[in-house]
Formats: structure tokens, C-alpha cells, sequence
């Protein structure tokens, strides 16, 4: 509703007239992903010419469409009558809009801007009769008194919460609120609950024993991102080498606004709480701060990898370009490579960079080794007295509330506003997720590629939550978190329909509304007497020969390499076609069936593989989507990606070779032809970038691509070589007649691979460069294979398995079918494949 009004005050209309200006205007389509976009949108539609009340009318199902996606998502909505309630009511272009786009009657009370706040006063009413309890409300005159607000500070417990303060006219009574801890005006100490005891036990067993008699320099420990796990680590070896150790403040007012003010992008909320932290911690006259590169957590054989997240991984790099900008004092950082799967490696690196403060090898090792007994023995003990908490609730009968999440968002109070501690105020037992033990084995080959550490265990302890009937779920996230985005879709097929509660957090939250929602899912986890077998959340393993007669259907990230790619199955005897380019409709398609948190590739390729299954029901199809096994979210496509096509009914095989070790599993041969057509593809799309800025007769350019594509495909279905054709191409893009003038401004083009090739995603960037007088050079898709083969190597030779002999080849092809989610490599049968491009049968990934 404000982002109406203020849009409505831009365009030059009233509140009240919105409603009556946009009936019978047909709109352009707007971005509905965020506010931040729909403003970008008018802005730009101005520009154009867009009448106002085209612009407005445009906000108005923006608006809609985000609601629907984001919030209605894949819930059921009535096809015969919606009721719709709220002061946004109201505008009548809002409920034209919900009729126009869901084909339904939409019902608006007269008094749907107080249904609302009438539905309160009568639970209140009904709730202080019952409890005999003496109402203070002042009645409606309260409306024409004065009420001067005042701002103040708690410090009865490091939450330092801003409290305001209200003076009401001809009153003695001064309300007041702002209180984390949940405690009322006139108690005198903070609010503790004894079902938070896990809570605080957890935080004293997390913080240990300050060394006493230490007399090195200070090292500073940030209270953010992975130190909620590993601080006993750090703190037992740092302390184990002489130094003193340090923690930032908790998260406060002033450490949320420096954070805010420092960082360069729009990060998440615990990445822009580091650079509060980072201040904090400097302003304590630290001698160092400590910030290691966090890679991974230790390994296990029953996922691929356990990495952390991008944003923690770089976050020290992130962190000291932030202070370059802000102020200095980066080279107090210390910033070494963390990674657990690698501890030799690690315990070099904390050498490294402990050497200039007179700390030998000897001494770090030996200080690594007593600091990782204190780790495992922190651990250890959390997942005892878990242990000892769910058996206490089965004795007793009673529910826990097992809080999920990275523990950065569990226990960060000021991030999360203190609401675990409120939640334990309603007479629930909160299990916090790390007391309960974390077994690899547990997530099952469905999950064998959810390569981020703390993704695991968010998955282990949804499954426990699943199956024991006492315990209910509460998973508190962030907005832009990467992993979660996925894994909540997760964990909402995982649930099954028992009752969970998703909280995300943000710098601009207020505790009001998440204890509204705290309150609604604790009614239903009263009222939940459902008993159901628990879900085996589980994908289709396919025949081998099931590819036999199926159309293989190729995403459309390349607008040339995604047919050539195609024409290259095609010459290996199979039946492949190249998906077309996405649209408006096929990109609605696929954000209806995501939460709407997912990176823009992911609703895209969903959405038109949608489209094209919906448009073309009676084929027999596989789909080609490649993986890889972290850390960014693409390796969670394949799964993401069969679990909405079960749910949508396309039960169908996805072929998903790794990048983990440069798609084995693909028959050698095709694998070669593959990279052949994708370089092919690169090189054509690149001559045609080089001279159509310059061609003398308009569309020569473009009609020679397709040309080229054609002649390609051709050469790939045949088996024929392709060098010769690229010649041959080759001549005629130099052949064509070009104006003079000179070189034009050459623009690179960079970033994520999808976004940077597909024109739909990036809105045809290409033609906007070119049309505006420049010559654009896209980063090659090739470079994306070169990187990941680079990993490849590097892992091989980390994980000593790069070498010659067959049975190492036969552990990468096993480890490449763990990282596509079967249970052992199977093979692509061929179909008819010519002679001079036959090869050993292929290794596929189900």
C-alpha cells in the first residue's frame, strides 16, 4: 500500500483517485520482483512516453503479481470467490487487477480497511472478559488527545534495546515498548524464560573461559557469520598461542547502521552486520582482527562437498575492500584459507599468517591440534544435552520448537530481534538445530548434493522434526540468502504439511509482526492432531535405457550454443532439440511454481521447460541440465528442478552431468563434440558482435549468424569436421561491406554466466549497447568450462585421484554420479551414432 501511494505521488494522482484513472487502461509489463525494480520500471516507462495512467496502472499489477508469487505462491486459491480484506481494498485498480489476472469474483466489504483492527478489539475484548482482567483502554476519545513520544535506552542486558516512550494527554499512564527480551515497563531485570534454558546454556558453552595470564596482543574475533560455530576453536588456539582473544559487541542499533553504511552492494543481513562488527571490534583497540577465508567444513562421504556459502567464503575480501573505502586499517585483518577438507593445508596457512607476530609452524600446529579436542568436544556436548532435551519432552508429553537456520540467524538476538526467547515465552521448549546430532548418512542420495554445510544440517534436523511427533519446526532465514532460497522449497516438501513456521530477518524488521505470525503458528501446532506416514522425499531413478526414445531438451542459455549443443546429441544418435528463447508468459510460468527468493536462471529454465512440456503434452522428453557440487545454487537446479516438475506432473529424466569433474559420465566423444560446438558457438556469436555495429546494409550481420548456425548444425549432426566450416564462415562475416568511421566504443560484458548470455535475462544488452553507438564483447561460455575443469584438476590433485590408471578413472566416474544424485553411474545408451564418431559406451548421471 505505501509503495502505491508514493508511486501514485510521483505520477502527480491522489490516493483516493488511483482506483478510477487506471479502469479500461491496458498496462505495460512491469517487473514484479521487488519495489526497487517496479521503481526502475516506471522510471523507464516515463522516458518512453508512457501515459501516467499507463505507469500507474502498471504499479498496480506489478503489485499484484509479486503478491501472488511471493506470498500466495503455490497455495490453492478459490476459482469461485475471493474475499479481500485491508485498507489496499480499497483502491478498485488493486481488485480489477486480482479479477483480471486469476479470472475470479474478488468480494470488498465496505469496512475491509477496520475488518482488521474490529477482529482484534473483539479477540481483546473476548480475552479480557474471560481472564476477569480490567481493561486501561481510554475509549475513542483517545483519538483527539495528544501523545508525545520520547526516545530512551535499556541497558539492563547487553540488548541496549531503543525503547520510545508515549506521553498521552490528561493521563498518568506513559506505555512503552522495544523490548527484545520481551519484558514488560515496570520489571526491573531482563525477561528469562526457563523454556530458553538450552538457549543460554548454549551461549555460555559457546563463549568458554577467557585465558587468564595471556600477555600477547589481542586478537579480535567478529560476533557474526561462522564464528557462531568455530569461536571455540579460535578461541582455544589463539589462546593456546599466548595471544588474547575478543569478541565484537552483540549486534546493536549502531553496529546494524555502520554495517549498513559501509557496505558497497546489497547484501544479505549477516553480511552487512559484518562490517558492523569489523568497526565494532576495530573501535576496541584490537591489535589484529581475525577474518579467515571460511571454504569448507570438514568433508564426509555422504555428500559431495560441505562448503560454505559464496558470501561467507569471500567475506574477507569483501570486508577489507569496505574498509579501503571507509577509512583504512584493512592491514589489521588477518585473512587466512580456512579449509577443513585440507587441515595439513590449513594449519599452514594460519602459519602464514601468524608468522609475522613471531608464531612458528610448531606452535600453530600443536595449538591446532588442542583447539580442534575443545571444537569436537563443544559439539560433542551440544548434541548430549539435545539429546537430553528431546527425551525430557516425550517423558513429559510436552512440544518442542526446533529452531532452524544458520546459527547466525538462531543466535544473534540482535538480528533476529530475540524471538527465540520470545517464542520459549509461550511454554515452548526450543531445541535449538546444532543439539541435534548431524548424521551425514540421514540426508539420503536425494540430498547426496547438497554440498553446503550448513544446508546439510538444516536438512537433517528438518527430517528429525519430521518424524517425532512432538517436534515442530521454526526456521529463521534471511531475504537474498543464496542456499535458503532452495532449501526452503526443501524443506517444505520434506515437512510434508506438518506445521512449520519460516521467519526472514531483516535490517528492517520490527518484532510486532513476526510475533502476529508467532502466535497464528502456535494456535496450529496446538491444534495439530494430523498423524500421516512421514514423506520420503524422494526423485524417480530412471532405466538406463530410458533416454532411448526421448527428445533430450536443451536450456536455452546461448542463443546460438544452446542449438548447437543439440545438433551435437543429434550427431551422437539421439533425438535433442534446443528449448526456445524464454518470453513474458514462460518466465510468469516458472516464477508461479518458485517461492520467489530463487536466482533468476532457476525460475527462467523451470519456466520454460514448463511451457514447452505444457504446450507439447504428448512427447516423450528428457531435459539436459548439468550440475556441480558448489558452492553457488546451480548445482541445486537438477534437484530443485524434478521436484516441481513431480509436482506438476512431468515426471520425467534429467541428464546432469557434473562440473566437479568435468562431466564424466558423457560418452568421451560427445563430451569432445559438446566443447567443440560450444567453442563453435562462441566464435560465431563473437563475429557477429564484431561487425554488425559496422554493417553498411542493415540485418546482413544477423542473416549470416543464422546462417552459420545452420551450416553448423548440419557439420555436428553429420560428424564432419568443424574447422573447415568455421573458415568458411569466417570469410564470409570479413566479406561483408562495412561502413567507415572508425572503431566504436568497445563495452565488455561480464558477470553470471546465464545472465551474461541469454538475452531475455539481461534484456537484449547486446542490441542496447550496439544501439546506442558501441561494440559489445560477452565473456565466452567457454570460459565457465575452462574454470571448472581448472577446479577439476585442482581437486584431483588435492584429493590424490589424478592419475592414469582405470581404477582412478572408474572413483571420478562414481564420484560424478554421488554428485547427480544416483547411486552409481549408469550408462547413456546411443542410438545409431555414425561410425567416425563412435565411442566406448558413456557413463550417465540419473
Amino acid at each position: 500500500g505505501s509503495f502505491v501511494e508514493e508511486q501514485a505521488k510521483k505520477l502527480g494522482f491522489s490516493l483516493d483517485e488511483i482506483g478510477e484513472v487506471v479502469m479500461g487502461v491496458a498496462p505495460p509489463v512491469t517487473s514484479d520482483r521487488c519495489t526497487v525494480f517496479m521503481e526502475q520500471d516506471v522510471d523507464y516507462l516515463v522516458r518512453l512516453g508512457f501515459s501516467r495512467e499507463e505507469c500507474m496502472a502498471a504499479v498496480l499489477y506489478s503489485v499484484v503479481r509479486n503478491y501472488l508469487n511471493k506470498v500466495v505462491a503455490r497455495r490453492s486459491i478459490s476459482e469461485k470467490k475471493i474475499f479481500f480484506q485491508g485498507a489496499t481494498a480499497r483502491n478498485r485498480g488493486l481488485v480489477a487487477a486480482f479479477e483480471n489476472l486469476l479470472d475470479v469474483e474478488v468480494v470488498v466489504s465496505p469496512y475491509c480497511h477496520v475488518m482488521g483492527a474490529l477482529g482484534v478489539a473483539l479477540c481483546t475484548r473476548e480475552e479480557v472478559l474471560r481472564s476477569g482482567m480490567r481493561s486501561r483502554f481510554l475509549g475513542l476519545a483517545m483519538a483527539d488527545r495528544e501523545v508525545a513520544l520520547t526516545k530512551g535506552e535499556c541497558r539492563l542486558c547487553q540488548n541496549n534495546c531503543a525503547i520510545t516512550y508515549a506521553k498521552v494527554e490528561g493521563t498518568d499512564y506513559q506505555p512503552s515498548w522495544g523490548y527484545l527480551c520481551g519484558r514488560e515497563p515496570d520489571e526491573t531485570a531482563m525477561k528469562k524464560s526457563p523454556h530458553a534454558d538450552l538457549l543460554s546454556w548454549r551461549q555460555r558453552a559457546w563463549q568458554g573461559v577467557p585465558a587468564v595470564g595471556n600477555t600477547g596482543p589481542t586478537i579480535g574475533i567478529p560476533r557474526s557469520l561462522t564464528t557462531y560455530t568455530f569461536y571455540p576453536l579460535w578461541q582455544a588456539f589463539f589462546q593456546e598461542t599466548g595471544f588474547r582473544v575478543a569478541l565484537s559487541s552483540p549486534s546493536n542499533e549502531m553496529i546494524k547502521e555502520d554495517g549498513i553504511r559501509m557496505v558497497g552492494a546489497d547484501f544479505c543481513y549477516p553480511m552487512k552486520l559484518l562490517h558492523g562488527h569489523i568497526r565494532d571490534i576495530l573501535e576496541k583497540k584490537v591489535d589484529h582482527v581475525f577474518l579467515p577465508y571460511m571454504i569448507s567444513d570438514e568433508p564426509n562421504r555422504a555428500t559431495t562437498n560441505s562448503l560454505f556459502c559464496p558470501y561467507v567464503e569471500a567475506a574477507p575480501s569483501v570486508v577489507t575492500s569496505s574498509l579501503s573505502l571507509n577509512g583504512g586499517q584493512a592491514e589489521r585483518v588477518l585473512r587466512p584459507i580456512v579449509d577443513l577438507r585440507d587441515i595439513p593445508g590449513t594449519v599452514r596457512e594460519l602459519a602464514r599468517s601468524l608468522e609475522s607476530l613471531g608464531i612458528g609452524r610448531g606452535a600453530v600446529k600443536k595449538a591446532w591440534e588442542k583447539a580442534w579436542e575443545v571444537q569436537n568436544g563443544f559439539i560433542a556436548g551440544l548434541w548430549r544435552r539435545g539429546a537430553e532435551a528431546v527425551e525430557q519432552l516425550e517423558r513429559e508429553g510436552r512440544i518442542g520448537l526446533v529452531l532452524i537456520g544458520r546459527p547466525y540467524n538462531i543466535y544473534d538476538a540482535g538480528a533476529n530481534l530475540s524471538l527465540p526467547r520470545k517464542i520459549a515465552e509461550y511454554g515452548f521448549t526450543v531445541i535449538p538445530l546444532d543439539l541435534l546430532a548431524y548424521d551425514p548418512g540421514q540426508l539420503g542420495p536425494e540430498f547426496a548434493n547438497i554440498y553446503w554445510s550448513y544446508g546439510q544440517r538444516v536438512i537433517n534436523a528438518l527430517k528429525v522434526a519430521k518424524q517425532h511427533p512432538r517436534l515442530f519446526p521454526v526456521y529463521f532465514t534471511n531475504f537474498n540468502c543464496g542456499p535458503d532460497s532452495l532449501l526452503l522449497s526443501y524443506a517444505e516438501e520434506i515437512m510434508d504439511g506438518k506445521p512449520m513456521l519460516i521467519l526472514e530477518l531483516d535490517e528492517h524488521g520490527a518484532d510486532a509482526g513476526y510475533i502476529t505470525r508467532v502466535e497464528a503458528f502456535l494456535d496450529v501446532v496446538r491444534n495439530y492432531s494430523k498423524q500421516k506416514e512421514p514423506l520420503t522425499f524422494s526423485v524417480t531413478k530412471w532405466r538406463d535405457d530410458e533416454f532411448r526414445d526421448r527428445c533430450i531438451l536443451i536450456p536455452p542459455i546461448h542463443p546460438l550454443g544452446s542449438r548447437l549443443f543439440a545438433a551435437a546429441f543429434r550427431g551422437a544418435g539421439y533425438k535433442a532439440e534446443a528449448l526456445p528463447q524464454e518470453d513474458a508468459d514462460s518466465f510468469s510460468q516458472g516464477k508461479a511454481v518458485c517461492r520467489g527468493s530463487e536466482c533468476l536462471p532457476t525460475s527462467l529454465t523451470v519456466g520454460v521447460l514448463l511451457k514447452y512440456l505444457r504446450e507439447h503434452p504428448d512427447g516423450r522428453y528428457a531435459y539436459f541440465m548439468p550440475t556441480t557440487e558448489g558452492p553457488c545454487r546451480f548445482g541445486q537446479y537438477k534437484l530443485f528442478q524434478q521436484t516441481v516438475l513431480k509436482r506438476e506432473g512431468f515426471d520425467i529424466p534429467i541428464l546432469s552431468p557434473s562440473a566437479g569433474n568435468s562431466y564424466q559420465g558423457l560418452d568421451d566423444g560427445l563430451r569432445r563434440t559438446l566443447w567443440r560446438a560450444t567453442l563453435a558457438a562462441d566464435l560465431v556469436y563473437k563475429m557477429g558482435c564484431r561487425v554488425r555495429p559496422y554493417e553498411r546494409n542493415k540485418g546482413e550481420t544477423g542473416a549470416l549468424v543464422e546462417e552459420a548456425v545452420v551450416a553448423l548444425e548440419s557439420a555436428l549432426e553429420r560428424g564432419a569436421a568443424l574447422i573447415p566450416e568455421l573458415r568458411r564462415i569466417a570469410g564470409q562475416f570479413a566479406a561483408v561491406p562495412r561502413n567507415g568511421g572508425g572503431r566504436r566504443p568497445l563495452v565488455g560484458v561480464v558477470g553470471e554466466i546465464y545472465i551474461r548470455s541469454n538475452h531475455f535475462s539481461n534484456q537484449d544488452l547486446v542490441a542496447a549497447i550496439e544501439g546506442g553507438g558501441g561494440e559489445a564483447w560477452v565473456s565466452p561460455i567457454t570460459e565457465w568450462f575452462l574454470y571448472t575443469t581448472t577446479l577439476a584438476k585442482r581437486n584431483a590433485a588435492r584429493d590424490r585421484a589424478f592419475t592414469a590408471n582405470a581404477e582412478s578413472t572408474r572413483a571420478l566416474t562414481a564420484r560424478s554420479a554421488t554428485s547427480c544424485l544416483s547411486t552409481k553411474p549408469t550408462p547413456l545408451p546411443r542410438r545409431s551414432a555414425p561410425e567416425d564418431t563412435a565411442q566406448r559406451p558413456a557413463q550417465e548421471c540419473n
